[in-house]
């Protein structure tokens, strides 16, 4: 199957709604799973601000640069499931697309990224559902950082519930190179 061109065809077939990108998809049900992501990241974005309003406060230096947040874009998720050989629904996505959600935290140095990296690991609220080291193992392209995936509560109306969300945490130094990277590959 070649994936670049599927997705080219749905680019310039289909317009930009999600029912029409996602001709898969009920409109309300994708609509009610996307805002429960965007709610997680809401919560881990809090987190982080608080964590770094902590530090203005107190007049120290912050170990956050920046911070960004994304939901991966209609044809990524597309081409992630048809890779992955998954008909394209809403069940699939929340199953086998663990980036659906991403929140990446970019700070000065490593020892930075370390101290983030416990912040993770002992906030009560965050589920480690995985952990990705490429600090000491770097992918063959040089790529480094530190990956998480963390489940998120997110209250709806039927309960709690833990939502999928990719933490990544890099120095400035490793998000230039991650962008170059993706801009030349």
């Amino acid at each position: 199957v070649d994936l670049d061109n599927i997705v080219k065809f749905m680019k310039k077939d289909f317009k930009k709604s999600s029912s029409v990108t996602y001709p898969f998809l009920n409109d309300n049900d994708f609509s009610l799973f996307k805002l429960k992501y965007q709610m997680a990241l809401m919560t881990v974005k809090g987190k982080f601000l608080e964590l770094s309003d902590y530090y203005d406060k107190n007049k120290e230096i912050t170990p956050i640069e920046h911070m960004k947040s994304r939901i991966k874009k209609n044809d990524e998720i597309i081409r992630k499931l048809i890779s992955k050989d998954r008909t394209i629904s809403v069940e699939n996505i929340e199953k086998y697309v663990n980036d659906f959600a991403g929140f990446r935290v970019v700070c000065s140095f490593v020892s930075d990224l370390e101290f983030l990296k416990e912040y993770i690991r002992n906030d009560t609220d965050f589920k480690i559902l995985d952990e990705k080291d490429y600090l000491t193992k770097p992918k063959e392209s040089g790529y480094r950082g530190y990956h998480f995936l963390v489940g998120v509560p997110v209250y709806t109306l039927e309960g709690v519930e833990y939502v999928k969300v990719e933490i990544q945490l890099r120095t400035v130094a490793m998000e230039m190179w991650a962008s170059l990277e993706e801009k030349i590959g």
